[in-house]
């Protein structure tokens, strides 16, 4: 690899939501290559970042309300202004995060002086692409790699027209030394569910009400504790207060929380098995690979999901975890009997998983992917 130090331009709408953390650690943790960050949207208490140039902080200033107007009549001054910051910062590359910051360089209908790098998550490869197909086909033609999380979504890519030979398939990697292999405790009466995701359509949560609810009538010792936040949050209270099981599931609101990970990694710690019933939205919106999912694994804990996006890449079922049937709480019944029942499977899918995670997700592997990425994208 070229030792000389390069400058990549990531661009991200906002910067940083908590939930972005994933981000974060690509823009900070290379190597090789120096960061600037070029966002529409500065949060002033966002983690610390050497180079940040932004169009505003406060939404509701003269400043933020015609930045956000022109995003909308006028995209392409957008496209221009984090190509001229790109410029002017010395950068070599340029690196859009989600899919939807690569539609606004597409929206200058040439392509950018500097070579595009768009990173693909989760909805922008499935709700977005399918409502704003044309704009992405247009991406397709201008950018140098894309990057997505699976080879179903490559797939996807693909037959939509996207040149295979320009999709890189590259998973997010997490510092595994926060998540260090906890062996569960097999010999404890209560068996303790946990799910964190937001409260949205997509993460399935009525699926698993319903699941959790049935196999209280067999195990009545059983617990769930959601941690997350959305507009789904009512519904979700309601559900449970209807069904009488408000003792049996803790809810943690993760907004109200001044960090998410000091709250979660405990919960990974005392809980037996996290499960998260992922389905495909009404507006097509679906998962790509859940970090929450791969956190699990680290830690040793047994995961049931659903083959929905890229989550296949951790859960091999039966091996790395277990996986049911979109949609399905009849199949997520299933599964979850499964692991109350056969505790030794407990360790068994957890060692595994945490191995898999050695192999796959370790946060400096994919970096230095990802830098070659970049290398091969400059070459």
């Amino acid at each position: 690899m070229n030792m000389k130090k390069q400058k990549v331009a990531h661009i991200v709408w906002n910067y940083l939501p908590k939930s972005n953390e994933f981000v974060y650690n690509q823009i900070t943790q290379c190597k090789y290559f120096s960061p600037v960050v070029l966002c529409e949207r500065f949060y002033p208490e966002s983690l610390n970042t050497p180079v940040i140039h932004y169009m505003y902080s406060n939404p509701k200033t003269p400043r933020g309300i015609w930045h956000r107007g022109t995003r909308r009549w006028r995209p392409t001054w957008h496209a221009g202004w984090f190509e001229k910051q790109a410029l002017k910062s010395g950068c070599s590359l340029i690196h859009a995060h989600f899919g939807v910051m690569g539609a606004i360089l597409a929206a200058a209908e040439r392509k950018p002086a500097l070579p595009l790098v768009v990173s693909f998550y989760g909805k922008d490869a499935s709700a977005d692409f399918r409502n704003q197909k044309e704009i992405y086909m247009k991406l397709f033609e201008i950018a140098d790699r894309i990057i997505v999380q699976g080879e179903k979504i490559k797939e996807r890519f693909v037959l939509a027209g996207c040149d295979s030979s320009r999709i890189s398939v590259w998973d997010i990697g997490i510092d595994l030394l926060q998540f260090p292999y906890i062996p569960r405790d097999v010999m404890s009466k209560t068996v303790k569910f946990l799910v964190a995701a937001r409260f949205v359509e997509k993460k399935g949560y009525f699926v698993l009400l319903r699941a959790f609810k049935r196999l209280l009538g067999h195990y009545p010792d059983i617990e769930l504790t959601i941690i997350g936040f959305g507009h789904l949050e009512n519904k979700i209270r309601t559900f449970i207060s209807l069904n009488g099981i408000e003792d049996k599931v803790g809810i943690i609101i993760s907004s109200e929380q001044a960090d998410f990970y000091s709250v979660f990694t405990p919960l990974l710690q005392n809980h037996h098995i996290f499960v998260l019933s992922a389905v495909q939205a009404g507006d097509g919106d679906e998962d790509g690979l859940p970090v929450v999912i791969q956190n699990a694994q680290a830690s040793g804990m047994p995961v049931i999901s659903t083959p929905v996006g890229a989550i296949s890449n951790a859960i091999i079922h039966r091996q790395t975890g277990l996986l049911a049937e979109e949609g399905s709480v009849d199949s997520l019944v299933e599964m979850m009997n499964y692991l109350i029942t056969n505790r030794s499977e407990w360790n068994h899918l957890g060692s595994n998983a945490r191995l898999h995670a050695e192999k796959h997700f370790a946060l400096g592997r994919q970096i230095q992917r990802l830098e070659d990425i970049y290398e091969d994208v400059l070459t």
